[in-house]
Protein backbone atom coordinates (compact mmCIF):
# COMPACT_ATOMS: atom_id res chain seq x y z
CA UNK A 1 0.00 0.00 0.00
CA UNK A 2 1.24 3.80 -0.70
CA UNK A 3 2.60 5.26 2.64
CA UNK A 4 -0.72 7.00 4.16
CA UNK A 5 -1.14 10.55 5.31
CA UNK A 6 -0.74 11.15 8.83
CA UNK A 7 -4.46 12.17 8.89
CA UNK A 8 -5.35 8.44 7.79
CA UNK A 9 -4.22 6.82 11.06
CA UNK A 10 -5.46 9.50 13.32
CA UNK A 11 -8.85 8.75 14.95
CA UNK A 12 -11.25 10.82 13.84
CA UNK A 13 -13.16 13.32 16.25
CA UNK A 14 -16.29 11.86 15.14
CA UNK A 15 -14.99 8.19 15.07
CA UNK A 16 -16.61 6.32 18.56
CA UNK A 17 -14.34 2.76 18.24
CA UNK A 18 -11.26 2.80 18.73
CA UNK A 19 -8.85 1.16 16.02
CA UNK A 20 -7.36 -1.70 17.59
CA UNK A 21 -3.85 -2.60 16.70
CA UNK A 22 -2.69 -6.48 17.78
CA UNK A 23 0.83 -7.69 18.23
CA UNK A 24 1.49 -11.21 18.49
CA UNK A 25 4.09 -13.82 18.14
CA UNK A 26 4.61 -17.35 18.61
CA UNK A 27 6.36 -16.62 22.07
CA UNK A 28 2.46 -15.83 23.14
CA UNK A 29 2.13 -19.40 23.46
CA UNK A 30 5.20 -20.67 25.28
CA UNK A 31 3.17 -23.84 26.93
CA UNK A 32 2.92 -25.50 23.63
CA UNK A 33 5.11 -27.43 21.04
CA UNK A 34 6.20 -25.70 18.18
CA UNK A 35 3.73 -26.80 15.78
CA UNK A 36 0.67 -26.27 18.11
CA UNK A 37 2.11 -22.64 18.79
CA UNK A 38 2.02 -21.74 15.21
CA UNK A 39 -1.40 -23.26 15.21
CA UNK A 40 -2.91 -20.63 17.33
CA UNK A 41 -1.15 -18.02 16.38
CA UNK A 42 -2.84 -18.59 12.96
CA UNK A 43 -6.32 -19.35 14.61
CA UNK A 44 -6.04 -16.57 17.01
CA UNK A 45 -4.93 -14.05 14.32
CA UNK A 46 -7.70 -15.02 12.11
CA UNK A 47 -10.38 -14.85 14.86
CA UNK A 48 -9.04 -11.08 15.74
CA UNK A 49 -9.32 -9.59 11.83
CA UNK A 50 -12.75 -11.51 11.80
CA UNK A 51 -13.68 -9.44 14.76
CA UNK A 52 -12.20 -6.19 13.70
CA UNK A 53 -8.93 -4.87 14.76
CA UNK A 54 -7.18 -2.51 12.35
CA UNK A 55 -3.37 -3.29 12.78
CA UNK A 56 -1.55 -6.21 13.11
CA UNK A 57 1.83 -6.46 14.07
CA UNK A 58 3.94 -9.87 13.20
CA UNK A 59 6.33 -9.64 16.11
CA UNK A 60 8.06 -13.30 16.39
CA UNK A 61 10.91 -12.78 18.78
CA UNK A 62 12.15 -12.63 22.79
CA UNK A 63 11.76 -16.78 23.21
CA UNK A 64 10.30 -17.87 20.03
CA UNK A 65 11.69 -20.92 18.88
CA UNK A 66 11.15 -20.96 15.14
CA UNK A 67 14.01 -21.15 12.36
CA UNK A 68 14.66 -18.07 10.35
CA UNK A 69 12.76 -19.90 7.49
CA UNK A 70 9.56 -20.73 9.80
CA UNK A 71 9.30 -17.31 10.85
CA UNK A 72 9.01 -15.96 7.65
CA UNK A 73 6.77 -18.73 6.27
CA UNK A 74 4.44 -17.47 9.11
CA UNK A 75 5.29 -13.93 8.43
CA UNK A 76 3.42 -14.93 4.93
CA UNK A 77 0.53 -16.71 6.27
CA UNK A 78 -0.33 -14.06 8.53
CA UNK A 79 0.30 -11.25 5.86
CA UNK A 80 -2.32 -13.28 3.96
CA UNK A 81 -5.13 -13.39 6.57
CA UNK A 82 -4.75 -9.80 6.99
CA UNK A 83 -5.20 -9.17 3.32
CA UNK A 84 -8.06 -11.30 3.46
CA UNK A 85 -9.68 -8.82 6.21
CA UNK A 86 -8.10 -5.51 5.28
CA UNK A 87 -5.99 -5.02 8.21
CA UNK A 88 -2.89 -3.12 7.59
CA UNK A 89 0.26 -5.61 8.39
CA UNK A 90 3.45 -4.77 10.04
CA UNK A 91 6.67 -6.13 10.60
CA UNK A 92 8.49 -5.85 13.68
CA UNK A 93 12.16 -4.84 13.65
CA UNK A 94 13.10 -7.00 10.44
CA UNK A 95 13.61 -4.46 7.80
CA UNK A 96 15.10 -7.58 5.36
CA UNK A 97 11.64 -9.02 5.95
CA UNK A 98 9.37 -5.95 5.87
CA UNK A 99 11.02 -5.34 2.52
CA UNK A 100 10.85 -9.01 1.02
CA UNK A 101 7.05 -9.21 1.73
CA UNK A 102 6.39 -5.84 0.57
CA UNK A 103 4.43 -5.37 4.20
CA UNK A 104 2.04 -2.47 4.92
CA UNK A 105 4.48 -1.29 7.64
CA UNK A 106 7.65 -1.70 9.43
CA UNK A 107 7.56 -0.81 13.07
CA UNK A 108 11.20 -0.13 14.99
CA UNK A 109 12.23 0.89 18.65
CA UNK A 110 14.74 2.93 19.95
CA UNK A 111 17.37 0.51 20.18
CA UNK A 112 17.04 -0.14 16.34
CA UNK A 113 18.97 1.83 13.50
CA UNK A 114 17.83 5.85 13.36
CA UNK A 115 14.41 6.03 11.57
CA UNK A 116 15.53 8.21 8.93
CA UNK A 117 18.19 5.44 7.78
CA UNK A 118 15.18 3.04 7.79
CA UNK A 119 12.77 5.15 5.90
CA UNK A 120 15.55 5.66 3.71
CA UNK A 121 16.25 1.82 2.92
CA UNK A 122 11.93 1.33 2.77
CA UNK A 123 11.01 4.45 0.72
CA UNK A 124 8.16 6.18 1.16
CA UNK A 125 5.44 3.20 -0.03
CA UNK A 126 5.80 1.82 3.45
CA UNK A 127 4.22 2.89 6.56
CA UNK A 128 7.11 3.26 9.33
CA UNK A 129 6.40 3.29 13.08
CA UNK A 130 8.60 4.18 15.84
CA UNK A 131 8.66 3.23 19.42
CA UNK A 132 8.77 6.69 21.90
CA UNK A 133 9.01 7.59 25.70
CA UNK A 134 10.04 10.99 25.68
CA UNK A 135 8.96 14.41 23.99
CA UNK A 136 12.06 14.20 22.40
CA UNK A 137 11.76 10.67 20.77
CA UNK A 138 8.43 11.80 19.17
CA UNK A 139 9.99 15.24 18.28
CA UNK A 140 12.66 13.34 16.44
CA UNK A 141 10.38 10.51 15.21
CA UNK A 142 8.22 13.21 13.12
CA UNK A 143 11.67 14.63 11.84
CA UNK A 144 12.96 10.94 10.19
CA UNK A 145 9.40 10.44 8.46
CA UNK A 146 7.59 8.35 10.80
CA UNK A 147 4.15 8.06 10.28
CA UNK A 148 3.05 7.52 13.87
CA UNK A 149 4.66 6.56 17.50
CA UNK A 150 3.90 3.98 19.87
CA UNK A 151 4.18 5.67 23.43
CA UNK A 152 4.23 3.45 26.34
CA UNK A 153 4.16 1.06 28.22
CA UNK A 154 1.30 3.19 29.47
CA UNK A 155 0.60 0.68 32.65
CA UNK A 156 3.43 -2.01 34.11
CA UNK A 157 3.69 -4.82 31.44
CA UNK A 158 4.98 -8.54 31.95
CA UNK A 159 4.28 -9.47 27.51
CA UNK A 160 7.72 -7.99 26.56
CA UNK A 161 11.10 -8.79 28.40
CA UNK A 162 13.51 -5.45 29.15
CA UNK A 163 10.36 -3.35 29.30
CA UNK A 164 10.84 0.46 30.33
CA UNK A 165 8.77 1.88 33.61
CA UNK A 166 5.11 3.04 32.80
CA UNK A 167 4.83 6.32 31.66
CA UNK A 168 1.52 6.68 32.85
CA UNK A 169 -1.64 9.24 31.40
CA UNK A 170 -0.06 12.63 32.16
CA UNK A 171 3.37 11.73 29.84
CA UNK A 172 1.52 10.28 27.35
CA UNK A 173 -1.07 13.46 27.01
CA UNK A 174 2.41 15.23 26.79
CA UNK A 175 3.99 12.76 23.97
CA UNK A 176 0.70 13.62 21.88
CA UNK A 177 1.15 17.54 22.51
CA UNK A 178 3.93 17.08 20.48
CA UNK A 179 2.06 17.95 16.92
CA UNK A 180 -1.71 17.32 17.51
CA UNK A 181 -1.69 16.47 13.96
CA UNK A 182 0.05 13.09 14.86
CA UNK A 183 -0.71 10.20 15.17
CA UNK A 184 0.42 8.58 18.97
CA UNK A 185 -0.51 5.03 19.55
CA UNK A 186 -1.09 3.65 23.33
CA UNK A 187 0.37 0.61 24.14
CA UNK A 188 2.17 -1.43 27.11
CA UNK A 189 -0.24 -3.19 30.11
CA UNK A 190 -3.49 -2.25 28.42
CA UNK A 191 -6.44 -4.67 29.75
CA UNK A 192 -10.17 -4.48 30.40
CA UNK A 193 -9.95 -3.54 33.51
CA UNK A 194 -7.67 -0.30 32.55
CA UNK A 195 -8.71 0.58 29.21
CA UNK A 196 -11.81 3.12 29.88
CA UNK A 197 -8.34 4.80 31.53
CA UNK A 198 -7.09 4.90 28.23
CA UNK A 199 -10.07 5.44 26.36
CA UNK A 200 -10.17 9.25 28.33
CA UNK A 201 -6.94 9.74 26.87
CA UNK A 202 -8.05 9.69 22.97
CA UNK A 203 -4.93 7.49 21.37
CA UNK A 204 -5.05 6.72 17.46
CA UNK A 205 -5.16 3.38 18.43
CA UNK A 206 -4.95 0.86 21.48
CA UNK A 207 -2.49 -1.79 21.12
CA UNK A 208 -2.45 -5.30 22.79
CA UNK A 209 -0.93 -8.46 23.18
CA UNK A 210 -2.11 -10.63 25.91
CA UNK A 211 -5.71 -9.21 26.34
CA UNK A 212 -6.75 -11.12 22.86
CA UNK A 213 -3.77 -13.67 22.77
CA UNK A 214 -5.05 -14.79 25.64
CA UNK A 215 -8.44 -14.54 25.80
CA UNK A 216 -11.70 -16.86 25.57
CA UNK A 217 -13.52 -14.70 23.48
CA UNK A 218 -11.80 -12.66 21.57
CA UNK A 219 -14.64 -11.31 19.77
CA UNK A 220 -16.19 -9.47 22.90
CA UNK A 221 -12.03 -8.50 23.91
CA UNK A 222 -12.17 -6.35 20.88
CA UNK A 223 -15.38 -4.84 21.65
CA UNK A 224 -14.75 -3.71 25.18
CA UNK A 225 -11.27 -2.47 24.03
CA UNK A 226 -12.54 -0.94 20.60
CA UNK A 227 -15.90 0.91 22.62
CA UNK A 228 -15.99 3.22 25.35
CA UNK A 229 -17.63 1.90 28.37
CA UNK A 230 -18.80 5.28 29.56
CA UNK A 231 -20.55 5.57 26.15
Amino acid sequence: MNRCQWSTLKKAPQQDAFPIYFILGTQQFPQLEKAAQIENFLAVLTEACQHGIRYFQFRDKDGSILTDMERLDLAQKAQAICQQYNVIFFINDDVEMAMQLQADGLHIGQTDPQAQKVRDLIGDNMLLGVSAHTVEQVQQAIEDGADYVGCGPIFNTQSKVNVRPAIGPELFSQLQAVNPDFPVFAIGGIHLDNVAQVQQMNPDAICVISEISASDDIELAIQQLSHSQNS
